[in-house]
């Protein structure tokens, strides 16, 4: 489960406050001004890993999150060709599913407790990564192009004769394809 979450005045008060999570630092806190995404990778055991997917699925959505990667592989007993064996009614037949789904930050600690309700955890694996650097950089990337498209917004206003025009369109143009570019990679820190 990987979230991003700006644990700036913004931050709603549904983050828990948790000792030695930079992503759930409370406003006022040395960390409150960072951005975070957390990301766990969660190896689970459960009878159906295809079901699991599928409600693992649903989670995310309901979160307004997404699938970002997931593996799916046979845990179960093998018999002595290395094949799996048939199922008994002692010792179903269990597969693996390992899966990291991307979810806003607010609903981060909801959906890792469905992740971990589904099946046996076998392995988990969960880091915080500081983007501050670079949400301030695009930030600043973003207000810079926002104003060099106005400014040749008002060139284009200026402009006398047709080849001045179809010279500003091109870098009016370029330009708002760079400032979308950037709008779209500060979303995807948000996401």
């Amino acid at each position: 489960v990987e979230s991003y979450e700006d644990t700036g005045a913004s931050t709603t008060a549904d983050n828990r406050s948790t000792a030695g999570n930079p992503g759930n630092a409370a406003p006022g806190d040395s960390a409150a001004q960072r951005d975070v995404i957390r990301k766990a990778t969660v190896t689970m055991l459960v009878q159906d890993p295809e079901a699991a997917l599928v409600t693992l699925q649903g989670a995310a959505l309901a979160a307004e999150g997404y699938v970002q990667s997931v593996a799916t592989g046979d845990a179960g007993p093998r018999c002595r060709d290395g094949m799996p064996c048939p199922a008994t009614s002692d010792q179903p037949v269990t597969g693996s599913i390992t899966v990291v789904l991307r979810v806003p930050a607010v609903d981060y600690d909801a959906v890792m407790d469905q992740v971990q309700g589904l099946g046996e955890v076998a392995a988990l694996d969960i880091a915080a990564d500081d983007v501050t650097g670079q949400v301030t950089d695009l930030d600043a990337r973003i207000d810079a192009q926002r104003e060099s498209v106005a400014r040749v917004s008002q060139l284009m206003k200026q402009a006398s004769n047709l080849s001045e025009v179809v010279r500003v369109e091109q870098e009016l143009a370029s330009r708002q394809s760079e400032l979308e570019s950037l709008v779209a990679q500060r979303q995807q820190l948000r996401q």
